[in-house]
């Protein structure tokens, strides 16, 4: 992911974290075990509830982007895409219809919650889950599936627990286990070498693919014949007026560099390659 995606992603989740925690201070007329999140958004404080949600679909799209691009011609990258922004447009319809109000608002932002809901966890799976890993190098993250399962579990349990005084926990619940999956994703594909996950070129021949190297991922030694053949290529344009570095044939060893013939005369050596 690119730093401007991943800063959105980052900071949205975060803004949304905060403006719900300061709603759980500030509305104690609400239970955190049996009033859902949604009816924060009624009363003096309803405009911390919308921050929360607009700022939560901001972070959602950035993350989805970020990905796309980050994925490049991975075919699930459009996958990817499409359920960040499908989740994303549905978090913020959750957050302009407020529910307790009129009965269009009330469903609208009942259903645009479920579909926010599941596009995350389809989100969730697609990228993180060991069975959608693919060839574009992009490797699992079963820590990763594991939150996505549990997010998936949570809203299974969720109808039933819907009129029991439990509901507003497993819902807090829930939200906690989607902001902590789209927090931990943002960290870990972060651009840099330190990255996490990196992704395959595809559009490159298999010896040029950049740290990705033939054989099921090990290193191999047409691995190494192959980076030191390009080695030699730009050392050869460098080398003074003598025989050039040159490659042997034997895959068991590595090439011998003869000695400019000048030196020669210094009581220099030349080790000619073996054959």
């Amino acid at each position: 992911m690119s730093h401007p995606t991943r800063i959105i992603t980052v900071m949205g989740v975060l803004c949304s974290i905060i403006c719900v925690a300061v709603l759980h201070i500030v509305h104690t007329d609400l239970s955190a075990l049996s009033d859902r999140l949604s009816e924060y958004a009624n009363g003096s404080y309803g405009w911390l509830m919308a921050t929360a949600f607009i700022a939560l679909a901001s972070g959602i799209a950035a993350l989805g982007i970020g990905l796309w691009t980050w994925r490049g011609r991975d075919p699930k990258a459009w996958v990817i895409l499409s359920t960040a922004l499908l989740a994303s447009v549905g978090t913020m319809l959750s957050g302009i219809f407020r529910t307790g109000g009129s009965d269009i608002s009330e469903t609208i932002h009942s259903r645009a919650s479920a579909v926010a809901v599941v596009a995350i966890i389809a989100l969730a799976l697609t990228h993180s889950a060991p069975f959608a890993r693919d060839n574009s190098g992009a490797s699992s993250d079963p820590i990763g599936a594991a939150i996505a399962m549990l997010a998936a579990a949570l809203v299974v349990i969720g109808p039933v627990l819907h009129h029991t005084r439990w509901t507003g926990l497993s819902q807090r619940l829930l939200w906690i286990t989607l902001s902590t999956w789209l927090l931990r994703t943002a960290w870990l594909n972060r651009p840099g070498p330190w990255s996490h996950r990196q992704p395959r070129d595809l559009s490159a021949p298999p010896s040029d693919r950049q740290g990705i190297p033939p054989s099921g991922g090990k290193f191999s030694l047409d691995r190494v014949k192959v980076v030191w053949q390009k080695v030699v290529s730009n050392l050869n344009g460098l080398w003074p007026h003598g025989q050039p570095m040159r490659m042997s044939n034997s895959r068991s060893s590595l090439p011998q560099v003869a000695v400019h013939p000048s030196l020669e005369d210094a009581g220099a050596y030349s080790r000619e390659p073996s054959s």
